[in-house]
């Protein structure tokens, strides 16, 4: 049982510290390039919220779920919208420009429609090798 919990602590330990240093990198490069801060960190928090989601399809879809991976790419990235960046939005009110919010809506529309392509693509795979 004392295992398990340093096991846990352990993990949360390296992933703060991956998280620093995933968010310096993801600075610097945008320093670098003239990227608006904004949308480094849409497209950083993006990632990191959808990577899991993403797993989970890759290993339903092989396992022959391809609707469960489809309606979990779709209700994850539902919630991570509604719930993450509202949660982040009551903590530390942040305020976007008219062109700042049009980027952030057109990187979170591209990054769904590519999941959900993803999804639907995994879906087929699944579908032929079944049949």
């Amino acid at each position: 049982m004392l295992l398990y919990f340093f096991l846990v602590l352990g993990g949360l330990v390296v992933l703060m510290v991956s998280a620093d240093c995933l968010i310096d990198g993801a600075e610097r490069f945008a320093c670098r390039l003239s990227i608006p801060p904004a949308v480094v960190g849409l497209t950083v928090v993006a990632f990191g919220t959808s990577l899991p989601e993403l797993v989970v399809a890759v290993r339903a879809t092989l396992g022959g779920a391809g609707g469960l991976a489809l309606g979990n790419i779709i209700g994850s990235n539902t919630a991570n919208v509604f719930f993450v960046l509202g949660a982040a939005a009551l903590v530390t009110p942040f305020a976007l420009t008219r062109q700042g919010q049009g980027g952030a809506i057109i990187v979170l529309v591209v990054a769904f429609v590519f999941l959900l392509f993803f999804a639907a693509y995994l879906a087929m795979i699944a579908v032929t090798a079944k049949g």
